[in-house]
């Protein structure tokens, strides 16, 4: 924070070109934070993304491909040495 002065937020709507002019007038101090949100097409391609891998273990849940558990091996992490658990 800048002494006692309240702390200010800015929104820019990038969908509006004027406004990106705007923007590029806008001074960056140090220590500055810049937020950049994530559009809502991003986030429904990644759910989207999903769907293949969910389909896929469904699949295999039902053909009986199951992973073996039994062969899994734990490890163990002491003094930046990993050590394999019986």
């Amino acid at each position: 924070m800048r002494g006692l002065d309240p702390i200010k937020a800015y929104h820019l709507d990038a969908q509006n070109p004027a406004r990106i002019f705007v923007a590029d007038a806008v001074e960056m101090r140090p220590n500055d934070i810049v937020y950049v949100a994530e559009q809502p097409i991003n986030t429904f391609n990644r759910a989207l993304q999903t769907i293949p891998a969910i389909e896929a273990s469904l699949r295999d849940t039902q053909n009986g491909n199951l992973p073996k558990w039994n062969n899994l091996k734990f490890y163990k992490l002491e003094n930046k040495k990993c050590t394999e658990q019986a």
